[in-house]
């Protein structure tokens, strides 16, 4: 005879709160527990002895008959990206959803950050970008768009990404996204803010020319003071020569 409980667990969906209500309070007891406690008698669902051992029913290939869990199987076929979890509904992966369409496509990550936060005008970049996904996802490709560009990423460590940019082109302030399929972008806004000179070197620059510009102001001056001197002294020197003859 099957036990209550068993026969309870038969229909439990570990990740629906709600179905563990409907089982009552000692039913609850079980729902973190019935995964590990051994499968005395071989009496969980779709588990029956063979040579002294517990075993999956033939048609139940999934789950542990050593648990109280017992064996599962799916009735139709898990698309990509997703596995046949207890049970017996497919399920996405981690870092994949279903709920947009009938297959499991990457989710959107969250962009936390990127480092450095500023460039100089028309260089090349290498961004160390953080971001967050689903525990236990892995992406070690991804993508980042800024501007019009969209280049590739490779995995840098855990939920980290090196991404290159070859040209960030003229100053200004903008956003950056990312996205394991180019297809959903993150929608956080975290900026990379192109630069001209930098302030040092802006005010050099801004004395040297003023330095320049008041020195060509000077010899400006000098040149026609100059001029005016001599067109005003020919004439006087030209008298004085006429007075000897």
């Amino acid at each position: 005879m099957i036990h209550p409980f068993l026969f309870g667990l038969a229909f439990y969906d570990k990740e629906s709160p709600t179905n563990i209500g409907h089982l009552g309070r000692d039913a609850k007891r079980f729902q973190n527990e019935f995964f590990t406690i051994p499968n005395k008698g071989c009496k969980a669902p779709h588990t029956k002895k063979v040579g002294g051992k517990c075993v999956c029913e033939p048609g139940f290939p999934y789950g542990n008959p050593e648990v109280l869990a017992g064996c599962f199987r799916c009735n139709e076929d898990c698309p990509d990206y997703s596995n046949c979890s207890y049970p017996g509904k497919c399920r996405c992966i981690p870092g994949y959803s279903d709920e947009e369409t009938s297959s499991c496509v990457p989710k959107a990550p969250e962009l936390l950050s990127i480092q450095p936060e500023f460039a100089q005008f028309f260089s090349s970049i290498a961004l160390n970008v953080t971001f967050k996904t689903d525990p236990g996802a892995s992406f070690p490709i991804g993508y980042l768009k800024f501007k019009n560009q969209i280049v590739k990423c490779k995995g840098n460590g855990v939920n980290q990404y090196n991404c290159s940019i070859n040209q960030v082109g003229l100053p200004g302030a903008f956003e950056v996204s990312i996205s394991f399929d180019q297809k959903s972008w993150s929608k956080e806004i975290v900026e990379l803010t192109v630069i001209g000179f930098d302030l040092a070197n802006l005010i050099l620059g801004s004395f040297l020319l003023l330095v320049g510009i008041t020195i060509i102001v000077g010899i400006i001056r000098i040149r026609k003071a100059t001029k005016r001197a001599g067109i005003t002294e020919v004439p006087f020197i030209q008298k004085q020569i006429q007075a000897f003859k």
